[in-house]
């Protein structure tokens, strides 16, 4: 795994709801298997409703020319698809 970015994405029932990003440098690592085992990460280190509920991986992280993430793109990105849970 390479870099990871959590974002706010809209919920029918909480309003809002966590989602994790991550940069899978092995895409075919990245799965079910790899989304579970982050969300149990987290669950044993924080707030059960401060973690994240889904994670999705992606090849590459938006930047800016700084290098800092573009995290308005991919909330924009996951805005279109949060009516479809699950890890992808």
């Amino acid at each position: 795994m390479g870099d990871a970015a959590v974002i706010g994405v809209s919920d029918t029932e909480m309003g809002e709801r966590v989602l994790a990003v991550v940069e899978a440098l092995d895409q075919s690592a990245a799965g079910p298997d790899l989304a579970t085992e982050l969300i149990e990460f987290c669950r044993e280190r924080l707030a059960h409703y401060t973690g994240p509920r889904e994670v999705r991986s992606t090849p590459t992280l938006p930047r800016h020319d700084n290098g800092t993430l573009f995290k308005r793109l991919l909330r924009e990105a996951y805005a279109r698809s949060a009516g479809d849970p699950g890890t992808s």
